[in-house]
């Protein structure tokens, strides 16, 4: 069975993140992002505060300036208040 240690670290950082925005982003969802590189660093993170800013996952990627540039990124996300946010592959 894969060891998912480094990948629950991953996401409970997300979750810290997320946290962040108790209190700001009602009635919106509480959203952290990690982008993490694949040597395991994280590269990139960003919160959700309010309603009309950038989502955590864009500003997460904004956070890379371009030190990914040529890689692939897929973005896994659940249901928002809009539609439903599918997975989709980056180019950045």
């Amino acid at each position: 069975m894969p060891d998912h240690s480094i990948d629950e670290q991953f996401l409970r950082r997300a979750l810290d993140l997320a946290r962040q925005g108790v209190g700001l982003a009602s009635p919106n969802p509480y959203v952290g992002a990690v982008i993490v590189d694949r040597g395991g660093s994280i590269v990139g993170t960003g919160v959700y505060t309010y309603d009309g800013v950038k989502h955590a996952e864009v500003r997460a990627l904004e956070a890379l300036g371009g030190r990914l540039a040529g890689e692939r990124c897929t973005l896994i996300s659940n249901h928002t208040r809009t539609r439903a946010a599918r997975p989709r592959a980056l180019k950045l």
